[in-house]
C-alpha cells in the first residue's frame, strides 16, 4: 500500500487531480487507444470468422497488429497516469481488476496467436482452420468484456 500511496503523491497525479483540462485529455486519450485495440483486433477477429474476405488475411492482419500493439502501448501509459489520481480506490474495485485481468488475458491470446503455426500458415495461404476461428470467438468476448468492465468501473465503490 505504500507504493499505492506515494503514487497517488506524485506530482504527475497531482496535476491530473488539481488540472482543470489535463484528466479529461488523458481520458480522452485512453478511451482513444482502447478503441485503437478493439477496432484492431475486432476487424482481425473477424476476418478470421469469414468477413472481409475480400482483402486478404496477409494484406489486413500486418497493420492491425501495429494498430493494436499502438493501442496497448497508449491505453497502458494513460491508463497508469488515470490509475495514479485514485490507486488505493482502483486497487480495491472488482470491475477494474477485472478490466485488467481481461485485457492481460486479450493480449496474451493475440500473442498466442501470433506465434501457432497455423496462424503462419493462414497467412500463406488464406485456410484458415477451427481452431483459430475458436480463437477469435474467444477474442472477441474477452475484449468485449473487458470494455463492459472498464464502463462499469464508475458504478462500483
Amino acid at each position: 500500500m505504500d507504493f499505492l500511496q506515494a503514487l497517488h503523491d506524485a506530482g504527475f497525479a497531482n496535476a491530473l487531480r488539481r488540472g482543470p483540462a489535463l484528466y479529461p485529455f488523458v481520458n480522452a486519450a485512453h478511451i482513444l487507444s482502447i478503441g485503437l485495440i478493439v477496432g484492431a483486433i475486432t476487424t482481425l477477429d473477424l476476418r478470421i470468422l469469414g468477413l472481409f474476405r475480400a482483402f486478404s488475411l496477409s494484406q489486413l492482419a500486418p497493420p492491425l497488429w501495429r494498430v493494436a500493439a499502438v493501442g496497448v502501448g497508449c491505453t497502458v501509459l494513460t491508463g497508469f497516469l488515470l490509475f495514479s489520481v485514485q490507486p488505493l480506490a482502483y486497487a480495491r474495485n472488482e470491475p477494474f481488476l477485472a478490466k485488467l485481468l481481461l485485457a492481460a488475458l486479450g493480449i496474451t491470446n493475440a500473442l498466442a496467436l501470433h506465434i501457432r503455426p497455423c496462424w503462419k500458415r493462414a497467412l500463406m495461404d488464406g485456410k484458415i482452420e477451427r481452431s483459430l476461428k475458436v480463437q477469435a470467438i474467444l477474442s472477441l468476448a474477452i475484449w468485449i468484456s473487458a470494455v463492459i468492465s472498464g464502463r462499469w468501473i464508475a458504478f462500483v465503490e
